[in-house]
């Protein structure tokens, strides 16, 4: 019985290292409260300068300031919490306060398609369908 004792703690001791690990995982900058992978945040910042807001809101998230760094955080944007890539990119969103408020419009977004969106290597949703392209 006394050698499983030293079994367990060493169990329990990296049991706690693996969740420690999990949950301080930082992005390339080295800042664990952005999750955004920087490659994928310059590929939706060109994304963003290859379209047209009809007014001004929609993409008003999406920024290089510093307090606009984390692209899981801007509107019609998901990332998987393990990783951090960009799995949804909804640029239609129904819960958004300007979906609602031009949804007579059909279209608030126009531009074009841009080839950063190849970057976007983990997307498992993509809607772009109120953009007039």
């Amino acid at each position: 019985m006394s050698t499983s004792l030293p079994l367990q703690m060493i169990l329990m001791l990296l049991l706690l290292f693996y969740f420690k690990g999990a949950s301080g995982s930082s992005n390339a900058a080295g800042d664990s409260k952005i999750r955004c992978l920087e490659v994928e945040r310059q590929a939706l910042l060109n994304i963003k300068d290859s379209l047209h807001e009809i007014q001004e809101g929609f993409l008003s998230s999406w920024g290089n300031e510093e307090e606009k760094r984390d692209c899981c955080e801007w509107y019609g944007v998901q990332c998987a919490n393990n990783s951090g890539h960009v799995t949804v990119l909804d640029l239609a969103p129904s819960t958004s306060p300007i979906y609602n408020e031009y949804y007579n419009l059909r279209r608030f977004l126009h531009g074009t398609i841009s080839p950063s969106l190849r970057e976007l290597k983990h997307l498992t949703y993509l809607d772009l369908s109120l953009i007039d392209f």
